[in-house]
């Protein structure tokens, strides 16, 4: 999976499967010990915690931010010539648009034209991460509005 993603970026799937790939690695050594050790009863509640702390470590990372950012990273890092996917981008919550802000305004317009509006939301609507992505985006002008409209790839 690492190698999947080192060539075509992460997606919200790609990364839930590199997780549970961790998570199972250490279960298989957790079988192996408890085999040796004879600790059989602590396996299964070793393995229920464990995976309960890797869902909530993938929380605490925000993995859409973690997205964004690793992708975007991976296009500047490669030597040969990588796109964006900025369809996929602009799918992520606004949660990743601290590392969008940081695309050129083109490839940023393209990330944000799809994403859900940026406007005032109602008190029910609100979130944080809603409000900083208005802050992030209020520093730059919007490209859109040019003259000429920006063609975006349908995916790269």
């Amino acid at each position: 999976m690492h190698l999947y993603a080192e060539a075509f970026g992460f997606t919200r799937l790609r990364l839930l499967v590199s997780v549970f790939e961790g998570w199972l690695g250490v279960v298989v050594v957790l079988i192996i010990v408890a085999g040796v050790v004879g600790a059989r009863r602590l396996l299964v509640p070793v393995a229920v915690r464990l995976g309960a702390a890797a869902l909530l470590g993938l929380a605490l990372v925000n993995p859409d931010l973690y997205i964004a950012q690793h992708n975007i990273a991976r296009a500047d890092a490669s030597s040969v010539p990588v796109g964006i996917d900025t369809h996929y981008l602009g799918e992520l919550s606004t949660d990743a648009y601290p590392a969008l802000v940081r695309l050129p305004p083109d490839q940023l317009e393209c990330a944000t034209r799809y994403s859900a509006e940026l406007g005032d939301d109602d008190w029910l609507a609100w979130n944080l991460s809603s409000e900083y992505a208005r802050d992030l985006l209020a520093d730059r002008p919007p490209v859109s509005a040019q003259i000429r409209p920006v063609p975006c790839p349908s995916g790269s």
